[in-house]
């Protein structure tokens, strides 16, 4: 499977993928890190933090009999796991969806993307939801992003993501954001997701708007 508009280099680091459950991780996005809400927002409260596993197998296969195969983003199966997406980090606040995702039971991978509650900064937290044929694999980095989607087919998420830890180290202000961003992909490599470009923001020195 090749992944689409990667020019770098490609060392692909395998990605945990957070799943609360365990012990211890339509097509295209829309080009900008916060939109407009649509109509109808989903809003979760998460109060404790999530350990990472070591990875995680494919779930069982193919969607459920009520569900048909195709790009749904109103699809229950994402407000329903809202809840176990790992917690922001503003004490006391959740997790919106603006209804951006390419959700689809019968694709190898589609994502949900969710930003923080309560904020209006241009540069807000954000976490992207990972499905496998319909079911919640986890997400992306344990540690909240500001990332949004370039691009998504049905094995693959490309996003543009800002590595905060860098903005410090080099003392940049947020309007220098855009200088930060870096490609960070998704893929289905046929057991388990894995990641292509660096995941910023782990180390406990990032700071991420609220």
């Amino acid at each position: 499977m090749a992944i689409l508009g990667y020019a770098s280099t490609r060392a692909a680091a395998a990605l945990t993928v957070f799943l609360p459950l365990l012990l211890s991780a339509c097509a295209g996005g829309s080009g900008t890190p916060a939109p407009e809400p649509l109509t109808s927002t989903v809003t979760a409260t998460v109060s404790a933090p999530v350990a990472a596993p070591t990875g995680i197998a494919a779930p069982s296969p193919g969607p459920t009999p009520t569900e048909a195969c195709g790009v749904d983003p109103q699809a229950s199966a994402i407000p329903d796991n809202l809840w176990q997406v790992p917690p922001p980090a503003a004490r006391g606040e959740g997790w919106e969806y603006y209804g951006q995702s390419n959700y689809d039971p019968c694709a190898e991978l589609s994502y949900a993307l969710v930003w923080v509650t309560g904020s209006t900064h241009p540069l807000k937290q954000s976490q992207l939801m990972l499905f496998h044929r319909g079911d919640y694999l986890g997400v992306g980095a344990l540690a909240p992003q500001s990332m949004y989607v370039t691009e998504a087919d049905s094995e693959s998420v490309h996003t543009r993501v800002v590595d905060f830890e860098a903005m410090e180290r080099d003392q940049a202000p947020n309007a220098e954001a855009e200088r930060y961003r870096t490609d960070l992909s998704f893929w289905w490599n046929g057991e388990k997701v894995e990641a292509i470009g660096k995941i910023p923001n782990q180390g406990p020195a990032a700071t991420i708007p609220h």
